[in-house]
């Protein structure tokens, strides 16, 4: 839970700032803040029957007050008002000082509430979490479906040659008039303008019914369901007219309500699929801090998936008409050229009118999982292939680490020390070494390196300059102790520096590192002979965990890191 221990550490750094005297008694913290919280968690999955033995509470999710609804709570100003202490008073009525003494005494039962109730039911489960997704889906079906099934349609009912007639030939077939089609196709985004209003109207059985949240479930349902009535009122009126009174597909009056129902309905399709429903309204349910703040994305990133979604949806389209829609037409046409009249007696007319019917819905339903199935399997090839083809590059950097570990020692301050925030320290080559021969000392401890591989590892210091073309190395400063001495004297000078102040930090570091500024190292053989591409020979044994850990570390400095969130 960590929105409630974050508020509890703030308000116990707040307490002991006021109070520099005070002194906790032994086990208060424990006894009556965390205790409390945990009686009240428990209480809610079990009770102690008369033998004082723990039940599990026979409840159902939904009206289980969960770590999560706990978390809410300290979300922001809003919902911190409504915990309450025992006499009833607010907690965030107390003043500062005073709110550690609070903790003590919240009425957890009274403070708590369900926020979101968690109904395990397939159908609103699919139309609330993957509202967007199912109104594309089933707005694209419908798109296709009708759209290739009217020139059936029209041809079975007012063709020339009825297939009762024999023979029947389906190439005399009469193309539909543009007015049948275009309401046909808009009949698409109506179902998915459909689906949105039955998300939008769902929603309200998961969240508590507060004032603030009928409010803004109302507002996204008026604002879904006038879209809803911009959508059916051209359509109906076409269907009012092309059945009721005029049987005239060529008319004016059809063909504009055609034009404006597929107009219409392809707008209200695209407003329901890619149109968050929260932006339906000002306010938002959630926590904009907390649950609605995603990192942002580079723009490398951003274009790769937008070109890798238009690949998908461009292949599952084109494969879709091709591979699924094209094949099954002509079983449609058999279903509606079926001649209900060679049943054997009257009373199994009726029967076979039911079963042309039913074959129909069955096939619907067939096409519809297939075409559900074919948009779930071209996402997996999509996302499996860019993830093979992002981890192929990344083998690429892997395989060729020995280049990038020369450059590991010198990344090792300003990754692991430096901040954006602190005055940059001097001399990094001194403490880069210190560092990097404390990481060999612990690699040698743990015997991941032998002896010799830990000298040509370590920095070495250069003690004389005997002359131009020769230096004396100081062996004392080679082995175990000179990296882990003198960065443990950094270390112990930086715990007794205020760690509030990142500028007296670096400046205590500064003076620690100023004893030991004039010294003189050399890299390490191995990386020089690395650097130079000398090395033929495999320097580390097979399956090395010295090997796998450097690799691990030279990668992980060399990867951009992301800025924090403010």
């Amino acid at each position: 839970m960590p929105e409630l221990m974050w508020f509890l550490f703030k308000t116990a750094v707040e307490h002991l700032e006021t109070n520099q005297d005070y002194r906790a008694v032994p086990g208060e913290f424990l006894n009556f803040i965390v205790k409390p919280i945990y009686d009240f968690h428990s209480g809610q999955l079990y009770f102690k029957d008369v033998n004082g033995k723990f039940i599990r509470r026979e409840r159902d999710h939904a009206q289980i007050i969960g770590y999560d609804d706990l978390n809410e709570l300290f979300w922001d100003n809003q919902t911190m008002d409504e915990i309450v202490l025992k006499n009833g008073q607010k907690l965030s009525d107390l003043p500062t000082v005073g709110r550690w003494e609070g903790l003590k005494h919240i009425n957890w039962e009274k403070s708590a509430k369900k926020t979101f109730y968690e109904r395990r039911t397939f159908i609103n489960h699919l139309f609330v979490n993957f509202s967007r997704i199912a109104s594309f889906l089933l707005g694209t079906f419908f798109f296709y479906l009708l759209t290739l099934l009217t020139p059936v349609v029209w041809d079975h009912r007012f063709g020339p040659m009825s297939p009762y007639d024999s023979p029947y030939v389906i190439s005399q077939r009469v193309p539909a008039p543009g007015s049948l089609r275009a309401a046909a196709f808009s009949i698409g985004g109506f179902v998915a303008v459909f689906v949105a209003l039955v998300a939008t109207f769902s929603e309200r059985f998961y969240v508590p019914r507060t004032t603030r949240n009928l409010s803004i479930l109302n507002t996204r349902l008026a604002v879904v369901g006038l879209l809803f009535l911009i959508c059916a009122i051209p359509l109906a009126g076409y269907g009012y007219l092309f059945f009721g009174r005029s049987f005239d597909p060529t008319g004016s009056a059809l063909v504009g309500l055609s034009v404006a129902s597929a107009i219409l309905n392809s707008l209200g399709f695209l407003i329901v699929s890619f149109v968050p429903a929260q932006d339906f309204s000002r306010r938002k349910i959630y926590n904009q801090e907390f649950v609605g703040r995603f990192s942002k994305m580079t723009k490398w990133q951003s274009g790769t998936s937008k070109i890798m979604w238009a690949i998908l949806m461009i292949a599952k389209f084109v494969e879709t008409y091709f591979f699924i829609f094209t094949p099954v037409i002509p079983a449609f046409e058999s279903i509606f050229a079926m001649d209900t009249r060679t049943c054997m007696n009257q009373d199994l007319v009726n029967m076979c009118t039911v079963l042309r019917w039913f074959s129909f819905m069955l096939l619907t339903c067939l096409v519809m999982i297939f075409y559900f199935l074919d948009t779930y399997v071209w996402w997996l090839l999509m996302t499996s292939g860019l993830q093979y083809s992002l981890s192929t590059f990344k083998l690429f950097k892997l395989w060729a680490w020995e280049k990038v570990l020369p450059m590991l020692p010198n990344k090792l301050v300003p990754r692991l020390v430096s901040t954006a925030e602190m005055p940059p320290l001097g001399n990094f080559r001194t403490l880069n070494a210190y560092i990097w021969n404390t990481i060999m000392d612990n690699f040698k401890e743990d015997h991941l390196i032998s002896e010799e591989q830990h000298e040509r590892l370590c920095f070495m210091e250069v003690t004389e300059q005997l002359d131009e073309g020769s230096m004396l190395l100081k062996s004392e400063d080679k082995g175990l102790g000179a990296g882990k001495s003198i960065t443990s004297s950094l270390m112990a000078g930086m715990n007794n520096t205020d760690t509030k102040s990142l500028h007296s930090l670096s400046v205590t570091m500064e003076n620690r590192l100023g004893e030991f500024a004039n010294r003189i190292f050399m890299d390490p053989d191995y990386l020089l002979n690395l650097s130079n591409g000398a090395t033929k020979v495999k320097f580390f044994g097979s399956d090395s965990e010295a090997e796998r850990r450097l690799k691990y570390l030279a990668h992980t400095m060399d990867m951009n890191f992301p800025s924090p969130v403010p």
